[in-house]
């Protein structure tokens, strides 16, 4: 289950933000960056957008991890929905894994027998 917040900020008030003491006490760490690129797919009928839907290959340096959201609920701008993650050995998605981790009489559930699904890159 992810539980996500998403603000609107106005660009003047960007900075101001950035130096929030909440936000700042969770910068803990070095400071480094990373290359982080994510990937989103669907099937050339936009099978996973009409289930509503999301399926991402996210690359962290060598590391590859594959998410499938689920549609979920809105209240005051706080996103509740099923979320399933599982490392992948490559740049696109293996559906096979996430066949035992969604319901099969759900629209997203009908897709688990599609394994061979050529996708859209979004």
């Amino acid at each position: 289950m992810e539980r996500e917040l998403k603000l609107r900020v106005r660009i003047e008030d960007l900075e101001k933000l950035r130096h929030a003491p909440l936000l700042a006490q969770s910068r803990g760490g070095s400071g480094s960056s990373r290359l982080l690129t994510s990937t989103h797919f669907d099937t050339p009928d936009l099978a996973f957008h009409w289930c509503k839907a999301s399926l991402r290959v996210r690359a962290v340096g060598n590391e590859r991890h594959q998410t499938l959201k689920l549609e979920g609920s809105v209240q005051a701008g706080l996103f509740d929905r099923d979320e399933f993650e599982m490392p992948v050995d490559s740049d696109t998605p293996d559906l096979k894994l996430l066949q035992d981790q969604i319901a099969a009489d759900t629209d997203c559930g009908r897709l688990r027998s599609c394994c061979e699904i050529k996708f859209w890159v979004c």
